[in-house]
């Protein structure tokens, strides 16, 4: 039984993607020298279900920001097209 302590297991994660795909692999080869190819099989298909939802969760984040920038806002100014432009009405003079 392998007694060595992964420095990865309290969710530290170094910020280097390939570091971290690098951990991924670890695992999984201490998981199949440990527990066989069953526990891979199993450990594989957790992770690429875990990967599926965060693929999805971060889709539908970038989906909702895309929305929101087509969306005015009320700060925006508003131009109307030439055509539909209508003539100024004339200044109040007052009593003039």
């Amino acid at each position: 039984m392998n007694t060595h302590h992964d420095p990865h297991s309290d969710g530290f994660l170094p910020a280097d993607p390939d570091a971290q795909v690098g951990i991924i692999f670890s695992r999984l080869s201490t998981l199949s020298r440990e527990l066989g190819p069953p526990a891979v099989r199993v450990a594989v298909q957790a992770a690429l279900q875990a990967i599926g939802v965060a693929a999805h969760a971060e889709a539908e984040r970038r989906a909702s920001l895309l929305a929101d920038r087509g969306r005015p806002h009320p700060s925006d100014p508003t131009v109307t097209p030439f055509r539909q432009r209508k003539a100024p009405e004339p200044l109040d003079e007052g009593d003039a």
